[in-house]
């Protein structure tokens, strides 16, 4: 990926649109608390007994991603083969 495909000057790529396994392959654990992304506040994880693994891909809710950790995308979840 490079800036002619999506990747702005701060090393993230432009995701509004696109699907993400986040939640399926990649998760956020602090002590008991847990989150589906590195999108999520702090403030804002659940306690691990509480979380459902995610059955596929989500829609993306943030306009720009780092694309860190084990995640897939692509515009469309049936292009997503996991």
């Amino acid at each position: 990926m490079n800036y002619g495909n999506g990747q702005t000057k701060n090393s993230k790529f432009k995701t509004e649109g696109f699907y993400c396994t986040r939640g399926m392959t990649y998760l956020y654990i602090d002590v008991d608390m847990i989150a589906d992304s590195s999108c999520i506040p702090k403030k804002d994880y659940i306690p691990i007994k509480e979380y459902t693994i995610k059955k596929e891909p989500q829609l993306c809710f943030m306009q720009y991603c780092s694309l860190c950790g084990d995640i897939s995308f692509a515009r469309r979840k049936e292009d997503i083969h996991f």
